[in-house]
């Protein structure tokens, strides 16, 4: 069975879900909710990274100003700020991935009005947070999670293992992380 998914913001976060989506036959983007890109600037988006390299060459067959093509998948390009003027099960989408950084709370992303949602950040309220490596089988058909930041992905498979084998009592590390779009890098 297809999973149809939905992608609410594309930059650095939405951008690589995409990716991984892209290529991955169980699922089928349908929608993407992006306040800052037009179709016709997909593929030059998608292809010129300067952080994230890949080896695809990613072909965009222009539609529509709204709709657009990448081998099978037909995608729906859309602008909108408020999720509640979303209507993600028109566009068929059953999964949100919200990459947004502004739906950080269950009742917030209420607002996208979908089956489920996954939070790409760290939850300001009690959602579950799941992390692969760390926690995924405790799992148990929540509507709204959490993926939690990405240093806790780094560290928490290893962490994990770490206790498993060998025990942790005490521990320290240091994470350095890229510049954000919200943070400067010139004084």
């Amino acid at each position: 069975r297809m999973i149809n998914i939905g992608i609410n913001g594309f930059g650095r976060i939405g951008k690589c879900v995409f990716l991984q989506l892209l290529s991955n036959a169980k699922f089928s983007i349908k929608c993407i909710n992006a306040t800052d890109i037009k179709v016709s600037e997909i593929e030059d988006y998608l292809n010129f990274d300067t952080s994230h390299k890949h080896n695809m060459k990613i072909k965009v067959e222009m539609l529509s100003s709204e709709l657009f093509r990448i081998d099978n998948q037909v995608i729906h390009l859309i602008s909108e700020r408020d999720a509640k003027k979303i209507d993600w099960k028109k566009m068929e989408c059953e999964y949100i991935i919200d990459a947004t950084g502004s739906y950080l709370t269950s009742e917030k992303c209420a607002d996208h009005n979908a089956n489920y949602v996954i939070m790409s950040s760290p939850p300001k309220d009690n959602t579950p947070t799941f992390i692969v490596g760390a926690n995924e089988q405790t799992y148990n058909g929540e509507k709204v999670v959490s993926g939690s930041s990405c240093t806790t992905n780094c560290i928490a498979p290893i962490l994990k293992l770490l206790n498993d084998n060998y025990g942790i009592n005490d521990c320290v590390f240091t994470t350095i992380h890229a510049a954000t779009a919200s943070q400067y890098v010139v004084d």
